[in-house]
């Protein structure tokens, strides 16, 4: 909910869901969940790795986890936070929290939670 503050967000629940999303329009960010397997983590960086311009990807780990699945260009520990999930999207996307937020777009998913944010 935070990241909607500053950035719209969509859900998308299912890969299905994602690769539509992905087909349909530009994104810049793509967060994913450290409840993906990695089979869907890879599926999805597949999707994200075909765009024309492609968004960045950033992995959220599960408290405790050392574990960066492949694809992520960065990743961020889940107990870090809300507030340093959102200066971490805003500095993936060259963001200044303080200016007037953008329109912007985004992909949010509830249960595999992929994420992705577009500043238009």
């Amino acid at each position: 909910m935070i990241l909607e503050a500053f950035f719209e967000v969509n859900g998308a629940g299912r890969l299905q869901e994602v690769q539509a999303l992905l087909s349909k329009r530009e994104f810049d960010l793509v967060v994913l969940c450290h409840s993906l397997t990695e089979s869907d983590c890879r599926r999805i960086s597949e999707f994200v790795n075909c765009q024309s311009n492609r968004p960045k990807i950033l992995m959220l780990r599960a408290t405790g986890s050392d574990l960066v699945r492949p694809g992520a260009d960065e990743d961020l520990g889940a107990e870090a936070g809300p507030y340093v999930l959102l200066t971490k999207v805003a500095e993936m996307l060259d963001f200044d929290l303080k200016a007037k937020p953008p329109t912007a777009a985004a992909i949010r998913s509830s249960s595999t939670d992929v994420r992705t944010t577009s500043l238009d």
